[in-house]
């Protein structure tokens, strides 16, 4: 491990100050004690990462100073803004424990300064719902308006993933006694029935294509990027950003608002129940009196 260690040279990084961050790096990573190669040269290409940062803002490289909390704390905020936040997080991470091995216990762990995570996508709203189908009608072509009313249709009426929405055809889609029926085949294999408001929408797009595909029935193959690469195509207008996702969201959280059991949600969704549960913040709340019903009348 130690010669690992000695050999690393990063390729990007000048003679003049690879040879003046060198020895910090490979010295403090050393300290660190990885167990395995790759896990030291991700160390090593990571405490590089902040020596340079140091050195190129002139701040001291010394392990005593560079691997203070604060400090690092400031690269991930600052040196690292550039990254993803699941990057950020795993940099310091890997630096906070080359840190405690090279300052020891009496500076680790102090309490990290909290990094930004995204808020979690949000169910359209019914002005949202209204504003897309009316855009989906405004589209210019018969191409843009049939696909993306297809697309808000099987999302709000049936929860389905863009990948699902891509594989079905007009045939997956049936009508039993009450219901129009979305039929879905592979991994996880389903009958979803579709909500009533969507539901003739759904069935005259099936009766349409036929055994072709739901959305454009006039290509010969399944690919994936297909139907990204049509929403980001679809002119944009005064109404929000059409998102699968958002789409499949607004679907559970409908169901939750309504009361549906959430096992019933789950399976109708092909995921597990905690999948679920992580959008009840969103759904609307029952009043007290509706409230008290419920749990008065619970089947024991």
């Amino acid at each position: 491990m130690s010669d690992a260690i000695a050999r690393f040279t990063p390729a990007k990084v000048s003679a003049a100050q690879w040879s003046r961050i060198g020895p910090v790096v490979r010295s403090s990573v050393e300290k660190a004690e990885p167990t395995c190669v790759y896990g030291a040269r991700a160390l090593l290409t990571t405490v590089t990462q902040l020596a340079l940062w140091a050195d190129t803002l002139g701040q001291p490289i010394e392990p005593s100073e560079l691997f203070m909390p604060d400090v690092l704390d400031r690269f991930a905020q600052e040196g690292c803004s550039h990254l993803a936040p699941g990057t950020r997080l795993n940099y310091r991470r890997h630096l906070r424990a080359v840190g405690a091995a090279v300052l020891g216990p009496e500076h680790y762990p102090p309490r990290p300064l909290p990094l930004y995570r995204p808020d979690p996508l949000r169910p359209y709203t019914a002005r949202e719902v209204t504003a897309l189908t009316a855009w989906c009608r405004g589209l210019p072509t018969d191409r843009f308006r049939d696909n993306a009313s297809g697309v808000v249709a099987l999302g709000f009426g049936a929860g389905l993933t863009s990948q699902e929405m891509c594989r079905l055809v007009g045939t997956d889609v049936a009508v039993d006694c009450d219901a129009v029926v979305v039929n879905l085949i592979g991994r996880t294999a389903r009958s979803v029935p579709v909500i009533d408001r969507w539901a003739e929408a759904v069935h005259a797009r099936s009766l349409e294509v036929g055994s072709r595909p739901f959305l454009f029935p006039e290509r010969t193959k399944v690919s994936r990027h297909q139907l990204p690469n049509f929403l980001e195509r679809c002119p944009s207008g005064d109404a929000p950003e059409l998102n699968t996702l958002r789409l499949r969201i607004s679907w559970m959280v409908s169901h939750l608002s309504a009361g549906t059991h959430l096992s019933v949600i789950a399976e109708a969704a092909g995921v597990a129940a905690a999948q679920v549960a992580k959008y009840l913040p969103f759904a609307e709340r029952l009043d007290s009196d509706e409230a008290r019903r419920q749990l008065r009348q619970a089947r024991q």
